[in-house]
């Protein structure tokens, strides 16, 4: 089990910038995280695609689809629901995040006793 899953909830986003989120955070600095994509339009056969293509070339990737688009909220809390680890990051699936977010964030969590930190 790692120590970081990242929820990530995709919905109709560019494909490459889709990609670009993915990949962030699979190269993060920390690279023991857990990535769990939640596809909130399961007729979206290229987010779908792509997503199960990351989970087969990359074990720290979990793909769940939503039967029916249940809006970013309900999604999410989908997610979280399936989550195991001791931290839960919120990552948008049209973001880049920086290379050492997660180290970063996780550090100043444990480092301050802090039960939620945010970026900007």
């Amino acid at each position: 089990m790692s120590d970081v899953t990242v929820v990530m909830s995709a919905y109709r986003e560019d494909p490459d910038l889709f990609r670009q989120a993915v990949d962030s955070i699979l190269a993060q600095t920390m690279p023991d995280l857990e990535l769990l994509i939640a596809l909130d339009d399961p007729g979206n056969e290229v987010l779908r695609h792509e997503a199960e293509g990351y989970a087969a070339r990359d074990s720290r990737v979990r793909v769940t689809v939503n039967e029916k688009n249940l809006g970013l909220a309900a999604s999410l809390n989908r997610a979280v629901a399936r989550c195991s680890s001791r931290y839960v990051c919120r990552m948008d699936a049209d973001d880049v995040a920086l290379p050492d977010r997660i180290e970063r964030q996780l550090a100043f969590i444990e480092e301050g006793g802090y039960d939620l930190v945010g970026g900007g």
